[in-house]
């Protein structure tokens, strides 16, 4: 992993400030084009889900900043800056996209060319223009961020959607596992802005003269208002995507909870790798001789573990 190429998913409020330094934007005027049920639906969250991987690509590979930029380029091409957020292009239309085309600029209004209202309406609809710009860049930038982090940065103690070691407790014991909670948009937003969290921490605790046995719940209150501190547009966005992370691992928690074990190569490797810790305390809990051995006959019988 290279960590240099995360501080754009590391980045400051959301991305409500680039590289560059760009000030904040006014998102009251594109609000009414923000679909509640997240930031992007249909073609477009269609056409960034395949984008994921080009990003984790940049990501890792310390050229993040440029593979954002030409995601968004790509994007643009298909869904023009004004273009409702929630109308969608025609199958034709987005076959005839030429990604090597140059790009289509909105020209800045010429003073000498228009008569002084002429002149203050295209001004005024240049500046909408470029409001709009930023936005949904902010948004396609905040959407891939949490989508990187979603899909690298798993907790092993999540629910049964990354831990296949609770389902099987619950498949051998008949234990009942909890269904896995909603996240707050907290904890969403918290997700891609660690660092900005532990750098506001470490102020405050010098400034307060705070002990390590405080930080943790200071690290808590730091978070909560961080997050009270961005734009209420902002704050929809990740109540959005904390409601639709929890439909996807609910319907994956079901899955688990009634199917079989994956047979797939991935999940095999993981059961692997994680078996050590899941039968360490209970062999060191019995401590009798014959542990060693039924946990080597377990390894080797598993069906998880046979060749394909």
């Amino acid at each position: 992993m290279n960590w240099d190429g995360l501080e754009l998913v590391r980045d400051l409020h959301g991305c409500r400030f680039d590289k560059q330094g760009v000030e904040p934007v006014s998102y009251h005027s594109v609000l009414h084009s923000m679909p509640n049920p997240g930031a992007f639906q249909g073609q477009r969250k269609e056409f960034l889900v395949g984008e994921k991987p080009s990003y984790a690509a940049g990501v890792e590979g310390g050229y993040a900043v440029d593979a954002l930029a030409l995601i968004q380029r790509r994007y643009f091409k298909r869904w023009p800056v004004l273009l409702p957020h929630d109308q969608d292009q025609l199958p034709d239309v987005l076959a005839a996209v030429n990604d090597e085309a140059p790009d289509e600029e909105y020209a800045i209004p010429c003073k000498e060319d228009m008569g002084e209202d002429e002149y203050a309406e295209a001004m005024k609809d240049y500046a909408e223009y470029q409001r709009v710009l930023k936005f949904r860049k902010a948004q396609i930038k905040r959407w891939l961020a949490y989508q990187y982090v979603k899909d690298h940065d798993m907790d092993p103690n999540d629910s049964g959607l990354n831990n296949p070691y609770r389902v099987l407790l619950h498949q051998l014991t008949g234990l009942t596992e909890k269904k896995p909670r909603q996240k707050t948009p907290g904890n969403i937003w918290r997700q891609t802005h660690r660092d900005e969290v532990e750098a506001e921490l470490k102020v405050r605790a010098i400034a307060g003269g705070i002990t390590r046995k405080q930080l943790a719940a200071l690290r808590e209150t730091v978070a909560k208002d961080l997050f009270k501190q961005l734009p209420q547009e902002e704050k929809d966005e990740y109540a959005a995507l904390a409601k639709e992370e929890h439909i996807e691992v609910l319907a994956q928690w079901e899955k688990d909870m009634h199917s079989l074990p994956s047979k797939a190569p991935v999940d095999r490797q993981r059961c692997i790798q994680g078996f050590v810790r899941f039968m360490q305390p209970i062999a060191i809990w019995h401590r009798r001789p014959w542990v060693s051995t039924s946990l080597y006959l377990l390894v080797a019988r598993n069906p998880l573990m046979e060749a394909d």
